[in-house]
């Protein structure tokens, strides 16, 4: 490794170190950092007499346990670590103070750098397949790891370095970076709702998206969760233009693994935020179902499976269960997981939304009835609410009063307006 500075020479140089005291093993890592006027580090500890610099001393995992500075062989601790003074010592008993020194004393000169720490999060990733009448688990397949995250933070730390160097600009002593990697185990579902980037919504829909995102264990996370969540993936929100005179919001794939939901901008503006809140999550639900739908090959996103909801349930289900031709009941079981995931998320959108008043079983009703809102144009929901049936009418009607915000045969909106 190289680096440009005018205190250190440019060339790095690297020790690996395992010492034994008495029954206890220490193992060290050492960068050495050599001064423009004096030798390279000599690769040993034991032949420090003529050399001058600074020794960062490391875990084996990277993590920075300290410095030591070196004096023509004197050694100092400026950090006073006790996790590096078992080197420190062992150093002092290969020092060979020079005769005609008058002085072996370092100069005990400190200067504060901000050291800059990478942390990355990884996750495994798993394929796993499960029966939907039984929840057997027929096939799970390691697919491999995945980088999830990157943060930086900064912290403030001693460096030191000798007093009589002429320079004094913290730019020119040692350019440090240190990388702390760390593997974090996290759920997919929570990948996923951190995955979603919503920042391109107007102010009433990013709003609404904030308290799904962070409604305690109802949240979005919970969501994936009850389907099983294996894939991971972005997707990103924002306003714009329907390719469906009718639609409040569309989703579609813009490449491999990034999927993008289109909210309108004109279409539906008196509707309530419980009925917004229902389509926003109906189409995050689509996007994982497209996700999964997606991995089997179809050629292309103008395949009705990919843009027609219920032609995408309907081959969602298929996959599921690993068939061409799923029956019936399974695809009631997925609108049963799908309906309860979403009525759950909205029944804490809403308590929230009320200061935390509990909500009655009227109310747990019309969240039911909500979350069928995006079910309603598929065979599952015929044949559970045939044409006639009174429920099927209050579902209905119940959408169609949150959708205008007033009011709808006999249903009036619970939901509030944004504007």
């Amino acid at each position: 490794m190289k680096i440009n500075s005018k205190l250190f020479q440019k060339t790095l140089k690297y020790e690996l170190i395992t010492l034994k005291n008495n029954n206890t093993l220490y193992s060290y890592l050492i960068e050495a950092f050599s001064n423009t006027n004096g030798d390279l580090y000599p690769g040993t500890i034991k032949k420090l007499n003529n050399y001058s610099g600074t020794l960062n001393i490391f875990n084996l995992d990277g993590t920075l346990l300290g410095q030591l500075v070196i004096n023509k062989g004197k050694i100092l601790n400026p950090s006073n670590e006790k996790k590096i003074e078992p080197l420190e010592n062992v150093i002092q008993l290969f020092y060979k103070p020079n005769k005609n020194s008058t002085t072996n004393k370092i100069p005990e000169c400190n200067a504060f750098f901000v050291v800059k720490l990478i942390t990355e999060y990884y996750v495994d990733r798993y394929e796993i397949w499960k029966y939907a009448s039984t929840g057997e688990v027929f096939l799970t397949k390691y697919i491999g790891q995945v980088l999830v995250k990157t943060e930086v933070t900064y912290k403030n730390m001693a460096v030191a370095y000798p007093c009589d160097s002429e320079y004094g600009n913290d730019d020119i002593h040692i350019p440090y970076l240190s990388k702390n990697y760390q593997t974090v185990f996290k759920e997919n579902a929570d990948i996923l709702e951190e995955k979603i980037d919503y920042s391109q919504l107007d102010p009433c829909t990013k709003a609404i998206m904030e308290k799904l995102k962070n409604s305690n264990e109802k949240d979005i996370a919970s969501i994936f969760k009850k389907f099983g969540a294996t894939t991971i993936y972005k997707l990103t929100m924002m306003m714009g233009a329907m390719q469906k005179v009718d639609s409040f919001a569309e989703t579609i794939k813009t490449s491999t693994n990034n999927y993008l939901i289109t909210v309108s901008k004109d279409n539906y503006t008196t509707a309530s935020d419980l009925y917004r809140a229902t389509a926003l999550l109906h189409e995050i639900i689509h996007a994982y179902m497209l996700s999964i739908v997606d991995d089997s090959n179809y050629p292309t996103t103008t395949t009705p499976q990919l843009t027609n909801f219920p032609e995408l349930f309907k081959a969602f289900v298929n996959k599921r269960n690993n068939t061409q031709a799923a029956v019936m009941a399974q695809h009631e079981d997925m609108a049963k997981i799908y309906v309860e995931a979403i009525a759950t998320a909205l029944e804490q959108f809403q308590w929230n939304e009320t200061g935390g008043i509990p909500s009655t079983l009227a109310d747990k009703q019309i969240f039911l009835d909500m979350a069928w809102s995006g079910l309603h144009k598929t065979a599952v929901f015929d044949k559970t609410y045939p044409i006639g049936n009174p429920n099927r009418d209050r579902i209905l009607a119940r959408i169609l009063a949150e959708q205008n915000g007033v009011y709808s045969q006999g249903q009036y909106a619970i939901g509030k307006k944004c504007n």
